[in-house]
């Protein structure tokens, strides 16, 4: 997939990003989407400030 550059707040939480994602790609509710950061999955009510993601940082979407 290619990349999809974003600018976020440090208090955006992944479910947020999630939803956007899933939007923007048309991805179907039953799919399972992931955002993965240093090689960890992040949960859903984690703020990127908790996360301690950066400015140019760059995150993983994994979809099943």
């Amino acid at each position: 997939m290619d990349e999809v550059p974003l600018t976020v707040r440090s208090e955006t939480t992944v479910e947020t990003l999630i939803t956007g994602f899933r939007a923007q790609r048309g991805i179907e509710p039953d799919k399972d989407v992931g955002i993965w950061f240093d090689g960890e999955r992040l949960e859903e009510h984690t703020t990127m400030a908790e996360a301690e993601v950066e400015d140019l940082d760059s995150l993983e979407v994994h979809i099943k």
